[in-house]
């Protein structure tokens, strides 16, 4: 899973197929794992956390993705 901090808010963010899940991050930089619940209510902020998770495990798909044979 990816997880997405946002320091400013206290709040980690991680995506479970459709569904956005939200949880606390602890002064100390950690995240409460125990505790993430969904997000009901979507705003933008939400909808762009989503985009970005969307593109973050795109992007780590590819990166492991194998190598093709390109003939050299």
């Amino acid at each position: 899973m990816i997880l997405i901090k946002d320091d400013e808010m206290n709040k980690g963010y991680q995506l479970v197929g459709n569904v956005l899940f939200c949880t606390v991050i602890f002064k100390d930089g950690s995240i409460d794992s125990e505790n993430w619940h969904p997000i009901t209510n979507m705003t933008l902020y939400h909808q762009d956390m989503i985009k970005k998770l969307k593109s973050l495990a795109s992007t780590v798909k590819g990166l492991n993705a194998p190598l093709g044979d390109d003939g050299l």
